[in-house]
């Protein structure tokens, strides 16, 4: 199951925020019979859905990582001898014994074989060590089980020649032997412990460890190696722990080559490591019923089970790093639960599974910025403003060491330029100004420049009259989009800085302050400063403009972190200052964008070295109510054209976002797996489309107060399928664009288009 998009840290589609990778399967039959379903409750005023219904609703449930049960079975099978005739003796290791990361191990297969006992070794990996030494002692020798070392994130060659499965099918093992290290990445038990428990009951589990960890210190400055090392440290305390809780035995082999029997009461010394000693811990084991398996896989191997049309075609690195982002799209997961231990242990697992093979910055960043809400969450301030001071480092990398020019201004110029671009909203736009007209700054401080797209109402009577108490630039332009209007008003700004909003931006009394303030703060870094953009209470009248309340689909501050640095897909002109000399020395607005222009002119910047940092004290309303759910598809048609011109220039963007239909270029080949892809998916988009579309006129907001457990539902179905509604037309629109541009012969079976070239409004909502 997959879910909304990363800002965690997951990527971003532009102003598009969730993740939606292949193993999020809708089914938009479920889907549409559920919502008129439910439609027609609200209609009849039915207090609540059968609970039978209800379980069947909830197709994108939480993931719940329950606690490992302790309990063991009454008895387990006798595969005993009572201390008579050889054992059967499985033991795996990471590699074979010498080099080894858990001494004593050739003290330990010597002393079994002593004892007269049937040993069979694994080594998971034939990286170093003699096994012919092993075999000469009459050690059964199994090398390099390919099936886990892929899921290691390591290249593999060759075919495998044995399975685990074929060795446990035979006569039972009476012990399996299990050392335990974190050094290859993930644990013997992560890997091994479960599958032997489910193919060989009987078995009795040894966890052969050469260290108990402990956690370290908490780093005393937002330093990110002193992070990370913190967090790998409680990673691995708690991995162990895990594995402990798993195994019959846990058997503590140190340095001096003692032996320790450790439980959750005590660690007992057993004496050096020998014949006799090995004989006692076998028999040790031997008394203990083996534990029941368990359903629930080790923590760290979640995303495996959960993701496995992400992670199961990938192998080497790019595996590791598709385990890396599910960390993170998992740990989203449960913060929404309010699972944050969890959600904590999650993303710890990136810190020790990050290798240094693959470091990519802002992805770290995001890690960063998601484990400091979960700080923030668990209420500890310290280590959460800790993470926001590391992620900005982070983030800056080797610009912070780049200084930055200051900003220029002549004496009458005003600090601050607010660019506006409106068409056919005079009525929103009266509502705008007045909140401009009503802000704390002075007005000699800021100009309002507001760039008329060619509106055929009355705006352009009201604006050539309109005196407010600031600086004001009225400029009117033929119909061409936001991308256009932006740039005029740009090349007309004045200002130290910009303030990039829309017609339906209404900004707070303090909102040009705010933006002041925090790049005085930054102490006029690279950084680009965004502030909050919310829905008015009115929202939760309507099922579509509720969702995108709670779930970061339409603007990505549902789910940003104040204080925290983020990337150029977050650099949404809806309330964004930047400065103004930086946007005039990438280029400026491109005009051919018609809503993805901030998106693009942003990755320019990133590329410059900017980031962009959330201060929510900068505060607006979104004053675009009612929002009909074909509004969806209109919105996607235009990011449909624009994306075709955004990913030909840029193609690092289609690596770097998460679609449905990965693509590699703007050219025939990906035209027809796009082609194939809306054609699969027509049918049941334009289903799910109408079953929104019923969702319009309906009160939500009763329903909310009076059968909360029901409007979860309906959300839960609306963050399904909101976004392949999107990316369906994105899709129809984006095909229909390569066949025109690249003069491709495929015929094009989409609909035709619903906005006429260049109609687009002026507004990102």
């Amino acid at each position: 199951m997959e879910q909304v998009h990363l800002h965690t840290g997951a990527r971003v589609a532009g102003g598009v925020w969730y993740l939606c990778g292949p193993d999020l399967q809708v089914d938009f039959n479920l889907l549409s019979s559920t919502l008129e379903k439910v439609r027609q409750r609200t209609i009849l005023g039915a207090a609540e859905l059968k609970a039978n219904e209800e379980s069947q609703l909830l197709v994108l449930s939480a993931v719940y990582i329950r606690d490992m049960p302790e309990t063991r079975p009454k008895s387990a099978p006798d595969t005993t001898h009572d201390g008579v005739g050889p054992l059967r003796v499985l033991v795996i290791c990471e590699t074979f014994p010498h080099p080894n990361p858990a001494p004593d191990a050739n003290e330990l297969l010597r002393s079994l074989v002593e004892l007269g006992h049937q040993v069979t070794f694994i080594a998971r990996e034939r990286l170093t060590g003699d096994d012919d030494a092993l075999a000469r002692i009459g050690i059964r020798i199994y090398a390099d089980d390919l099936e886990r070392v892929l899921v290691l994130g390591k290249p593999i060659q060759g075919a495998q020649s044995w399975n685990l499965e074929q060795l446990l099918s035979g006569p039972s093992f009476d012990i399996a032997i299990l050392t335990d290290s974190f050094e290859g990445g993930l644990s013997i038990p992560e890997q091994y412990l479960d599958f032997i428990r489910q193919k060989s009951s009987g078995t009795r589990i040894v966890v052969w460890t050469h260290q108990l960890h402990q956690p370290s210190r908490p780093p005393t400055r937002p330093d990110r190696s002193e992070l990370e090392s913190f967090e790998k440290s409680h990673d691995w305390v708690s991995r162990q722990e895990e594995a402990f809780r798993r195994a019959d035995l846990i058997v503590l082999a140190n340095g001096d080559h003692e032996l320790y029997l450790v439980s959750e009461r005590e660690v007992r010394r057993l004496g050096k490591c020998g014949v006799e000693v090995v004989s006692d811990a076998l028999g040790m084991a031997l008394k203990t019923d083996p534990k029941s398996a368990v359903t629930e896989p080790f923590s760290i191997m979640h995303v495996e089970k959960l993701f496995p049309a992400r992670l199961s075609s990938r192998s080497g690195l790019q595996r590791l790093q598709g385990q890396l982002e599910a960390f993170v799209t998992l740990a989203s997961l449960l913060l929404k639960e309010n699972r944050v231990v969890e959600a904590r242990q999650q993303i710890r697992h990136v810190f020790s599974r990050m290798d240094g093979s693959w470091d990519a910055v802002e992805f770290v960043t995001q890690v960063i910025v998601l484990l400091g809400r979960c700080y923030r969450l668990l209420g500890d301030p310290e280590m959460s403003e800790l993470c926001r001071e590391a992620a900005r480092q982070t983030a800056m990398g080797q610009w912070s060491n780049i200084p930055l020019a200051l900003p220029k201004r002549t004496a009458d110029a005003p600090r601050i330029s607010l660019i506006v671009p409106t068409f056919n909203r005079l009525l929103i736009l009266r509502k705008c100004l007045a909140a401009l007209e009503a802000q704390t700054a002075p007005a000699s401080d800021f100009e309002v420049i507001v760039v008329d797209d060619g509106s055929s109402d009355q705006s352009e009577e009201f604006l050539r009259e309109y005196r407010p108490p600031f600086q004001f630039q009225y400029l009117r332009q033929q119909n061409s989009g936001t991308g256009a209007a932006r740039r005029n008003g740009v090349a007309h700004a004045n200002g130290e800085y910009l303030l990039l909003m829309n017609d339906d931006t209404i900004c707070d009394p303090d909102v040009i302050e705010q933006h002041l303030q925090a790049h005085r703060k930054l102490n006029y870094q690279r950084w680009a400063v965004l502030g909050n953009f919310q829905y008015p209470a009115q929202a939760r009248l309507r099922a579509l403009t509720h969702y995108f309340c709670m779930e970061p689909f339409m603007f990505p501050q549902v789910s940003m972190e104040e204080g925290c640095p983020y990337g150029y897909s977050h650099f949404i002109t809806c309330n964004l200052s930047v400065r103004r000399d930086a946007v005039m020395d990438v280029g400026s607005f491109a005009s051919i964008y018609k809503l993805s222009e901030d998106t693009e002119m942003g990755l320019r910047l990133f590329e410059k070295g900017f980031r962009v940092l959330y201060h929510p004290a900068a505060h607006a309303w979104h004053d675009h109510l009612p929002y009909p759910a074909r509004n969806l598809k209109r919105r996607s048609y235009v990011y449909g054209a624009d994306y075709f011109h955004m990913f030909r220039r840029h193609p690092r963007v289609m690596r770097e976002w998460a679609m449905p239909v990965p693509l590699t270029a703007m050219d025939e080949a990906n035209a027809l797996r796009i082609l194939e892809y809306v054609e699969a998916n027509r049918t049941d988009v334009e289903n799910a489309m109408e079953a929104l579309e019923k969702w319009d006129n309906i009160d939500f907001s009763l329903m909310l107060d009076r059968h909360p457990d029901t409007a979860h539902t309906v959300l839960s179905l609306f963050q399904q399928a909101v976004p392949r509604i999107h990316w369906f037309y994105l899709y129809e629109k984006m095909y229909q664009t390569m066949v025109r541009e690249l003069n491709l012969v495929h015929p094009a079976d989409a609909e035709p288009d619903v906005l006429a070239d260049g109609a687009a409004a002026c507004t990102k909502g």
